[in-house]
């Protein structure tokens, strides 16, 4: 998976983003439930186009950066457009 947990010290100008669509966004969800017990928040970085998880008890933020996609809603959490 390519989940890690950010310290204070991580350097965020190490990732590298990049994609297409057709994400499965339910093995992140799965590791995270499972193996980080203490993660409050969720911010996923995509361009929103892939399989969800129904649901989430983990407060969650979409980050999407795809305008084209206004009409895209996922089933919870809070939506913000990257621009």
């Amino acid at each position: 998976y390519d989940c890690f947990e950010l310290t204070n010290n991580y350097d965020l100008s190490k990732i590298k983003i990049n994609g297409g669509g057709g994400t499965d966004f339910c093995p992140a969800f799965d590791y995270i439930k499972s193996s980080l017990r203490n993660i409050s928040l969720i911010i996923y970085l995509t361009d929103g186009l892939g399989t969800y998880p129904s649901s989430s008890n983990i407060k969650t933020i979409w980050a999407i950066d795809n305008p084209s996609l206004n009409y895209l809603k996922p089933p919870f959490g809070m939506t913000i457009e990257i621009k």
